[in-house]
């Protein structure tokens, strides 16, 4: 195993072992768990594949991941509704967890970017002065050259 690679692994570990990482996956775990008991309650009784709490919780991992393998399907309007809203909070979820992952992985790299950025401002700058001592020189010179 190469160097940055044992980085990369370390960088991942540090982020599931990290207060937002554990605390976005409770709390998005107890959400799905609170969110099954709601569909449940709206389609128990009135959807023949939700018979059981177990169900409503699959139908809830499903949905929330995206995968929707569609042996549940909510059949009343407030269920789908509901529904629609359990996929968008799914994928805002995904996406934070993407940006943790993102961060841990790349985060030196955004670091040293902006670092090159202000090294780069400052040459910038200095080039820029640099241009208006040689314009003031070449200036002097035609000045001179026409005394």
């Amino acid at each position: 195993m190469t160097n940055s690679n044992k980085i990369i692994f370390k960088r991942i570990f540090e982020l599931v072992t990290s207060v937002e990482f554990i605390g976005l996956t409770v709390i998005g775990n107890l959400f799905i768990f609170f969110c099954s008991g709601i569909i449940f309650f709206i389609e128990k009784g009135v959807n023949p594949n939700l018979n059981h709490f177990m169900d409503a919780i699959w139908w809830c991992f499903s949905t929330v991941t995206s995968v929707g393998y569609g042996d549940v399907v909510p059949v009343t309007v407030p269920g789908k509704v509901f529904g629609i809203l359990l996929m968008l909070l799914g994928t805002a979820m995904f996406a934070i967890y993407t940006a943790l992952f993102a961060n841990a992985v790349l985060g030196d790299y955004a670091k040293r970017f902006r670092g090159l950025y202000r090294g780069i401002s400052t040459e910038e700058e200095q080039i820029s002065k640099s241009v208006e001592e040689l314009k003031n020189i070449v200036d002097n010179l035609d000045q001179n050259d026409k005394k």
